[in-house]
């Protein structure tokens, strides 16, 4: 009976029964990092990152392969352009030593126009290089072998017969004169070949000057004759039509859009073109003379923008071992640019070969654009999956959270872990020891409420406790709810 433990004189009241601990105060904290966020995050990063690195090493890469590809190219072709010079102008100054050592030798003479005529048509024949052999005294006397546009031969003489003028004629597949003689007016004494190695006394090429008949550029290799009391009797004179040169150009495989021209660079030019691979070198200006064109000037937007630059690195040229490759931006598109002098004798011509690097790396932008593509298509997915997986995960353990809030709200948990229990992983696992848990929480809260309340009864009723195993159950209640608060109090001091 309750009165074999209680006893009616006590002084116990119910305010021996401490109050049920509430839980401290906290300040809200602001949580920016969840795992909604984090997970999908953590997968993105890393891969962005990666396409974002690789794609950028490999356009990088493939930029530098086809830097080298077009250097390599460049160089090969401006090695072409040095060859054909080379053996031209060799084989011009050569001509020119060997026609002046027969005349040494007595071999020719100047008063045998016939002789020169047959011995001219044969170098002329047997010399895929030159274009006209020719001899030019102090008297004005002339013999020219020279190629006619469109095939043949021409054959021109000046004398004491022929006066002020030239007579031109035709040659036959044997070298002889068929047809009438053209007459024009002509002296080799007042042409600039002729007048240079007056002046200078010693073999030389002559400035570049344009020819009427073919139309074309002209260049001369002129030797002087052996003096003759301190005077020159003559000038053996060897011309190339730089047309030649130009064609030349226009036959190399540099690139789709890529370009290759010649620069005249001695002290008294302009920067003159001697040959390009596309159009011609020469002009006719404002009185109707053809004129060879600027390159500062030129049309061509390649050409002009090279030229600009290599007018300001003039002083950097002047050594005639220099050799660039330089990156010039026209028309917001990068060329390489391959520059190299060539020099022969007094010659200073600047040989330049351009390409622009679109020509080559169409595939690399190509390539680029559909690894922007794949990679935001590939982000795309990652981060769909990456978001089904996180509400795959977050989702149970909000349940869990709200499961935990019912029971510290004392309140009997729904049936909202069912789902989570059912899943095969950790989470599943952790979902069913959950409930056991509030389970056993909830039946041990309830069955010490039930004996709160029949002690509380009793104490009304007798005003004491006197029985020793009540007084421990009291005491034990009394420490849990003092481990309790201590607990609540521990984790608000910590709270961030």
């Amino acid at each position: 009976m309750a009165s074999s433990h209680l006893s009616p004189s006590s002084s116990a009241s119910p305010s021996a029964f401490p109050s049920p601990v509430e839980p401290p105060d906290r300040t809200p904290v602001k949580r920016w990092l969840s795992i909604r966020w984090t997970l999908p995050l953590m997968m993105l990063v890393p891969l962005v990152l990666g396409i974002g690195l690789t794609g950028a090493l490999a356009f990088y890469a493939s930029r530098a392969a086809v830097a080298k590809l077009i250097n390599t190219i460049n160089t090969e072709v401006t090695n072409r352009i040095d060859q054909r010079l080379e053996d031209h102008m060799t084989h011009m100054a050569n001509l020119a030593d060997l026609v002046q050592k027969e005349f040494a030798s007595g071999g020719l003479r100047t008063d045998d126009p016939e002789r020169l005529r047959q011995y001219f048509w044969h170098l002329t024949q047997y010399s895929s290089v030159v274009d006209a052999v020719y001899y030019g005294d102090q008297s004005g006397n002339l013999v020219l072998v020279g190629q006619i546009p469109g095939g043949g031969f021409r054959y021109a003489r000046r004398d004491a017969t022929t006066g002020e003028n030239r007579q031109v004629y035709a040659l036959d597949s044997q070298g002889r004169v068929v047809g009438e003689p053209v007459n024009q007016v002509y002296d080799p004494r007042e042409r600039i070949w002729y007048r240079q190695v007056q002046a200078q006394q010693s073999h030389l090429w002559s400035e570049i000057y344009y020819g009427a008949n073919p139309p074309d550029l002209i260049l001369t290799r002129a030797t002087p004759m052996a003096p003759v009391d301190g005077e020159i009797p003559g000038v053996i004179a060897v011309d190339l039509y730089l047309k030649s040169l130009s064609q030349f150009l226009q036959e190399l495989d540099v690139s789709e859009n890529g370009k290759a021209f010649i620069i005249d660079l001695a002290p008294d030019s302009r920067g003159e073109l001697v040959a390009i691979s596309q159009g011609l070198p020469f002009k006719e200006n404002a009185v109707g003379q053809m004129v060879q064109i600027q390159s500062l000037e030129s049309d061509d937007p390649v050409i002009q923008a090279t030229a600009q630059y290599l007018d300001q690195h003039a002083a950097e040229l002047a050594d005639p071992n220099a050799q660039k490759s330089i990156r010039v931006m026209i028309d917001n598109q990068r060329h390489w640019v391959e520059i190299r002098p060539f020099r022969h004798d007094n010659l200073n011509w600047l040989m330049v070969v351009t390409v622009p690097e679109a020509d080559f790396a169409g595939d690399i932008y190509r390539n680029a654009r559909r690894t922007l593509w794949w990679g935001l298509a590939v982000t795309g997915a990652v981060t769909l999956l990456s978001g089904m997986l996180s509400r795959w995960l977050t989702q149970p353990i909000q349940r869990l959270s709200q499961t935990a809030n019912e029971v510290k709200q004392n309140q009997y948990p729904s049936d909202d872990l069912a789902a989570v229990a059912r899943r095969p992983d950790e989470l599943g696992e952790l979902a069913m020891l959950f409930e056991d848990m509030a389970l056993v929480v909830m039946s041990r809260e309830q069955g010490l409420s039930e004996q709160v309340a029949s002690l509380r009864a009793e104490i009304a009723e007798y005003g004491t406790v006197q029985d020793e195993t009540t007084k421990t159950l009291l005491q034990l209640l009394q420490r849990a709810r003092q481990t309790r608060q201590a607990y609540a109090a521990s984790r608000s001091d910590t709270a961030p």
